[in-house]
């Protein structure tokens, strides 16, 4: 009997180290997310977040380990954006809508300047190009700490 308290106890202490180092590397990746010098600014709690809802994040031992995660963050994050721009078919963006696409296919923020181009309206994507921008900028911190581990 004391055994198996023994043995359970050291099944939950191992688990709980694992999960606190797993945490430990998305704090410690994306507190260097933050300080990078970029334009969105990445949050800690965008950063976190993100990498937490994943469902390898929590998984995650490395930067190695990061960048994948975030780079399939980022492709679903594209879906969603062409899925937007597919539903755009009012007469207010039909205009910009052929400009928008190329824009998208060369940068995100190039697609905010062409959109906001002559004119004072926001982009209906802004926020979702926001959130791209922020993730690759992610994935540019994590890739050359992935090669010095």
């Amino acid at each position: 009997m004391m055994m198996n308290s023994y043995t359970c106890f050291l099944a939950f202490f191992s688990i709980l180290l694992v999960s606190v180092s797993c945490n430990n590397i998305i704090q410690e990746a994306c507190i260097k997310a933050v300080k990078s010098d970029s334009q969105p600014k990445v949050t800690f709690n965008f950063c976190v977040g993100s990498l937490e809802k994943h469902p390898k994040g929590e998984m995650a031992r490395s930067y190695e380990d990061l960048a994948p995660i975030t780079l399939h963050i980022m492709k679903s994050a594209a879906k969603h954006v062409s899925f937007i721009i597919s539903k755009m078919k009012t007469k207010n963006f039909a205009l910009n809508f052929t400009r928008l696409r190329s824009g998208l296919v060369t940068s995100s923020v190039t697609c905010e300047d062409v959109f906001n181009e002559g004119k004072k309206t926001v982009s209906p994507i802004s926020k979702e190009n926001n959130d791209f921008c922020r993730l690759a900028i992610m994935l540019l911190t994590f890739i050359p700490d992935a090669k010095s581990e």
